[in-house]
Parts: C-alpha cells; structure tokens; sequence
C-alpha cells in the first residue's frame, strides 16, 4: 500500500506522514471535528475521552482496528478516573486522571494528577540495567507528586518528581528547555526531560 499525502497541522506547526500500512492505530485519534475548520489538537483527541464522544470507538458496525502489540494488561493502584481513556500495558500508583488520554506503556507515578493531557506514552519499557541504574537519569514515564493540565507528552517523555504543568500565565506560544507551548497548550516532544521540581 502506498504511503498517504503528508498531512499539515497548522497549529503544531509539523507535517506528519501518516501510512495505512505502517500505523493503522493512528485513526483512533481522529474525530469527526478533524474536518472541521482548524482548532486546538488537543480538542479533536480528548473528545473521544468524553462522555459523548464524536465517534463511538465500540461499535460492531464500524470498528476501530488497531495494530496488535500483545502488551500486558494495565496495572492500576488506587487510581481515580474521569472520562479517561488508557491504552495497554501501563502502569499507574495512586494517581487522579481527568479527561485524558493515556498511552501504551505509560508510567504515572504515586501522586500524580492529570487533567486535559494527551499522554503518548513510550516505545519501551525501562529497567535500571537499560537506563544505567544512576539516579541522575530521569526514568521514562511522569515522576511521583507531579501536577500536569492541559499538554501534550510525547512518547518517551521523562518527567521528574514534583513538576507542575499548568501554563498558569496562560501563555499562548514559547520556546522553553525541553518544551514549548502552542496555542496554550505545553508540549513535551518526543524523547523531551523535564528536571524534577519544574513549574512551566
């Protein structure tokens, strides 16, 4: 199967190739609304978080086919959720998760409160011989005691303890050491670090 044209999002400002072949799953993150006039990315995914969603992921009629990865069910603890959608294999302690979407093999730490987040989750699961066993590195996943509202995470991430993501100035476009935010929303890219006790 060719690949597909290269698809623009204007407000993140990147062209992304988007192949049948290679990333089926990717259609789990359209809506109906993506045909819309342009408008903020994380409002066409977390809708499919709602109680309402634009599309109905479950129906027979219509399903959304995503690629098989055999991954392990996700392991929650003493975890609150709120039209929230988390795929498999993750692991989650004690964490409050509100109107986001989590990805494969996302790690959320003890404490941790997501709201109106994208979380792309990771390619990998990390162990201490695989990252060095050194405290310096920053494990993959978010960190215990971390506060993060409307962001995009990438995959890979690596988010220390006690950061707090809110955008509380509301700025609406900045360039920051391993972020930068767009149209409010912050955004960690792929493979991005964020120091442990940072505010953004």
């Amino acid at each position: 199967m060719a690949e597909t044209p290269a698809i623009t999002d204007r407000n993140l400002e990147a062209t992304t190739n988007i192949s049948l072949k290679r990333e089926p799953a990717c259609f789990a993150f359209l809506s109906a609304r993506s045909v819309a006039p342009p408008m903020p990315i994380d409002s066409i995914n977390l809708d499919l978080a709602s109680a309402a969603p634009p599309i109905d992921l479950f129906s027979e009629r219509a399903p959304i086919y995503t690629r098989p990865r055999f991954l392990p069910g996700t392991q929650m603890r003493r975890v609150t959720l709120d039209e929230a959608i988390v795929c498999e294999g993750s692991r989650i302690d004690e964490a409050q998760i509100e109107h986001s979407i989590i990805g494969i093999r996302s790690i959320i730490g003890h404490g941790v409160r997501l709201a109106h987040t994208v979380m792309m989750g990771a390619d990998f699961y990390e162990s201490k011989e695989n990252h060095h066993a050194t405290s310096e590195i920053i494990p993959v996943g978010i960190g215990p005691g971390s506060t993060i509202e409307r962001a995009i995470i990438d995959k890979n991430a690596r988010i220390g303890d006690n950061v707090v993501i809110r955008n509380q100035d509301n700025v609406e476009r900045f360039d920051g050491p391993g972020y930068f935010v767009r149209d409010g929303i912050v955004i960690i890219p792929k493979n991005g670090v964020i120091p442990a006790g940072t505010v953004i």
